[in-house]
Order: structure tokens, then sequence, then C-alpha cells
């Protein structure tokens, strides 16, 4: 056994080297070829191995890269579905006002030029194929502004965003937040008091809907911050909870009639002797009412209980109608009459009275060109002062689509208020022109 082992020992040493062997360790040729086929083939097992390992390292790889892969396709399409939903639209408006403060005696005029942007993603598919969540987002913000003179404009940036969430077929539940900053025009009762004011507004709220067939309803509740930038106006400040039912009848497709009640407090922090809950109740139809004819037509009365004592009975009868004379002639007509308590005062309110009209019409020696006009008239009394305005209003615009994505706006509206009260008298007139390019 010995001896046969050193043989072989022997033999590998003088194959590497290639010695000649001696003839005390003669070696048959058969052993020489069985092994040398013994050394060949444990080479080619760890080469097929080593090959192995590499292909099963490079297929890992690949099963990796495309991993990768289909994950960025599935997330760019994801991106690529948001993208399709989400309308972005740019717009530059450059305005002449003739009375930025609404006064007879201390006209102030001026040109300001506004760059705002505004987006908006809702998606754009049926309730029977939504997912379980909807996310929802719009923002509007009149961004950047430049003024010919000292004064400002007009100006509002907001956001609202939230969530719809299907439960079932039949139930389904919405959460929603919104954010404003807005910037207007406040008119003192002394001359030299006219500046603007910014205020900050938000509101948090949720609503749960039951769609039962022909009787769908829904249950709100809305909590609204408001606060003014400037201390004086800070008694303004307020804090709203609103609870809300409404309930709807479907009489057939397209129409339904509706009942409605709210309960609100309203709390001043900074006047705290302002304080109020109020409820009010409210029907009506709305709907396709004819074949031409859309609109609503409601009916609301309800009160205000100040803490401070008192109380207040509101009520409101009005409506809005739409009615499509034809594919390029439309027309709109609306109006109401009601009685509002103040928030401010326990001994006071305004009956008010509006009509109001608007049409728009599609010239057929343009189809890029869209002309518009309108008149709104309202009264104003005052309860506790005797006061009463009359308000009128008018306007005319034109639009022209430069394409899909672009249009330009002109539009003009001269205002008027008369009053029984010295001083509060004013004439107005706006003039703007603004491009719009969305994508």
């Amino acid at each position: 056994m010995v001896q046969r082992l050193g043989k072989k020992a022997l033999l590998i040493f003088a194959i590497f080297l290639n010695l000649p062997l001696s003839s005390r360790a003669t070696v048959l040729r058969q052993d020489v070829i069985s092994y040398s086929l013994d050394y060949y083939e444990v080479k080619r097992k760890e080469t097929a191995e080593r090959q192995t390992v590499q292909q099963q390292q490079e297929e890992s790889l690949e099963a990796k890269k495309k991993e990768a892969i289909d994950r960025w396709k599935a997330r760019k399409e994801k991106i690529n579905n948001y993208l399709k939903d989400t309308i972005v639209t740019l717009e530059a408006k450059a305005t002449y006002n003739d009375n930025l403060f609404l006064s007879d005696t201390n006209k102030q005029s001026d040109i300001v030029n506004i760059l705002s942007i505004k987006a908006d993603y809702i998606p754009k598919v049926d309730w029977e194929r939504k997912r379980k969540t909807e996310f929802f987002f719009d923002f509007q913000g009149d961004g950047l502004s430049y003024s010919t003179g000292k004064s400002k404009e007009n100006t509002r940036t907001g956001l609202r965003t939230g969530l719809n969430y299907r439960i079932t077929d039949k139930y389904g539940a919405l959460l929603d937040y919104q954010f404003v900053k807005s910037q207007a025009t406040a008119t003192g009762s002394t001359e030299g008091d006219n500046e603007f004011v910014q205020n900050l507004a938000s509101t948090f709220g949720g609503k749960l809907s039951a769609d039962w067939g022909r009787f769908p309803c829904s249950l709100r509740y809305t909590h609204e911050t408001s606060n003014f930038a400037d201390e004086d106006f800070e008694t303004s400040n307020s804090i709203k909870d609103i609870m809300a039912v409404t309930g709807n009848v479907r009489i057939s497709s397209k129409t339904q009639v509706f009942v409605g009640y709210d309960y609100g407090t309203v709390a001043f922090p900074k006047n705290k002797a302002s304080d109020y809950l109020f409820t009010t109740y409210s029907t009506g139809i709305r709907g396709k009412l004819s074949s031409k004819i859309t609109g609503i037509i409601r009916l609301g009365w309800g009160g205000y209980d100040y803490d401070a004592g008192g109380t207040r009975q509101t009520e409101e009868l009005g409506g809005d109608i739409n009615y499509k004379l034809s594919d390029r002639f439309l027309f709109s007509t609306g109006g109401n009459r009601s009685i509002e308590a103040t928030t401010y005062s326990t001994n006071d309110a305004s009956e008010q009275r509006n009509i109001h009209f608007q049409c728009k019409y599609f010239p057929p020696f343009n189809k890029k060109l869209a002309l518009n006009g309108g008149m709104n008239f309202s009264n104003v009394k005052l309860v506790s002062s005797n006061r009463e305005d009359d308000k009128t209003q008018m306007r005319l615009g034109a639009e022209y689509g430069l394409n899909r994505h672009t249009k330009l706006v002109l539009n003009y509206s001269s205002n008027t208020r008369e009053s029984n009260e010295e001083g509060k008298d004013y004439k107005q007139n706006i003039i703007s022109l603004r491009g719009t390019f969305d994508f």
C-alpha cells in the first residue's frame, strides 16, 4: 500500500516537473493517462462550478435590474397619471382701477400687474373605477405683483387639499383642509383711513355621505378660524364651528329636492360680547328643471342667539336659473331676498334684495371668440340706522383663445353705490387684461 502511494506521488511529481522516471519507479502508461484524466476532470469541474456561480450572479444582477426597471415604470406610470389629472395655469393680469378705496371724495387710481399660478389635481375617473382612497388638491396664488403707484391690489392665495375615502359602494368619507391668505380694501369712516388689510383663514372639515338610492344624504362638520394681520381689526378675529345635515330626494335622474339643517357657534376671542350661535333651515329644488333650463330654487330661514342676550330671525328666498337659448347663446338670471342678522351687534340686521343677469355668446364668424356681459342690482337696508344703499354693477368682457392652452381675456366693469347717508356714494371703473396659459 505504501509502495503504491509512493509510486503515485512520484508519478505526479514527475508529470509536473517533466522529469524522466527511474527504472526503480516504473509506471505503466495507462496509469499516467488515468492520473492525467483525473487532474483535468477536477479542473473542468472547478471551471464549470465557477461558470455556474458567475452565471447565477449575472442572472441575479439582471433580475435586480429588471425589478428596479419595473418599479421605476410603475412609479413613472403613477406620476404620469397624476400629471394627466393635474392642470397648472399661469396668469398675467394688468388692472386699471380709478377708485381703489371706493370713495367719492378721496379717489385714487392705479395700475397693478399681478402674476398668478394655479394648480388643480382632481382624479378624472368614474366613481365605479375609483380606488379606495383618492387624493386631491388645488392651489391658487397671486404671488408677484407690481404697482405703478404706492397702492396694492386685492389679492388671494389659497390652498385646498384632502382625501376622498370610499367605505363601500354606498358610503363615503371626505377630509379636507383649506388655507386662504387674502388682501382686500378696508374703507374707513374718515379720509385717510383707507387701507388694505390682510386676513388669514383656515378651514378643516369632514363629511360622511350615504347614497340610499333615491334618498342620498350627508353629514358635515366644519371648523373655521379667521385672523386679521392688522391689530385695528383683531376684534373681528373669529372661530366658527358648524354642523350641517343635508337630505335629498331624487325625483328624476338629474333633479333633486333637498332639505338642510345647520347648527353653528361663533366666538370672537377679542370681543366676547359678540359671541353667538345660530340655526338655519333650508329647502328647495335643483338640477335639470326642463330640457333647456337648469338651476336651483331655495327657501331658508333661521335665527341668531347672542350670548349677550337677544335674538334675531333670518330668512331667504332666491334662486339661479340657466337657460340655453341655443348652442351659441347662454343666459342666466337669479335673485334673492333675505333678512340677515349682523355678526357684530345684537340690535342690528339688514334687509337685502338682489337680482342679476348674465349672458354669454359664441359668434359664428370666429370660433375662438366668446363675448359676455351682465348686470347686477342690489338694495341693502340697515334696520337700526335706517341707512339704505343701492348698488349697480355692469360688466362686459371678451375671451379669445389663441390655442388650446392659451387665451386672452379683456374685462370692463362699472360699479356705483347710492346711499341715503352722506359720504357713502361712489363710482368705480375697472379695466383688466389677462393672459392665461395652462399645461
